[in-house]
């Protein structure tokens, strides 16, 4: 093969993993986003000034559905790069570039608004000078 051939392999290969990695992130963005909403009472939503619980438990439900759905092409582009070097599907659609959009939403915007409003936790003991402990208090 030629230089250019080379050039054009590898660029092409570059851009076919960058995709293929573009996907996976999207997929576990789908997930943490999910079983985030899923952790978080109702009330805090609502306390944030946010839409309800139900609104961002859907919305990442879909979101995490657009990517099992797109799990196919998923596993296509993966044997295709690791066969040759070049993806050979898309796989990636419109409708889960918007399910990546309101993942990446609700943890940007309204995952650290109800962080504000998790419970304070507090320490069962309170520690001492002279108490001991691990590594104990000197004066």
């Amino acid at each position: 093969m030629n230089a250019l051939a080379w050039i054009a392999w590898f660029f092409v290969s570059a851009a076919g993993w960058a995709w293929f990695l573009s996907q996976v992130i999207a997929g576990v963005l789908a997930v943490w986003a999910f079983l985030d909403v899923l952790r978080r009472p109702a009330e805090h939503f609502a306390a944030a000034d946010k839409r309800s619980k139900n609104f961002w438990l859907a919305l990442n439900a879909l979101g995490l559905v657009m990517f099992l759905i797109s799990l196919i092409p998923l596993i296509q582009t993966m044997r295709s790069l690791l066969a040759t070097g070049v993806s050979a599907s898309g796989g990636f659609s419109m409708l889960m570039l918007l399910a990546v959009v309101a993942n990446a939403v609700y943890l940007a915007d309204v995952r650290p608004a109800l962080r504000m409003y998790r419970p304070v936790r507090v320490r069962s003991t309170i520690r001492r000078p002279g108490n001991g402990g691990s590594k104990g208090w000197r004066r």
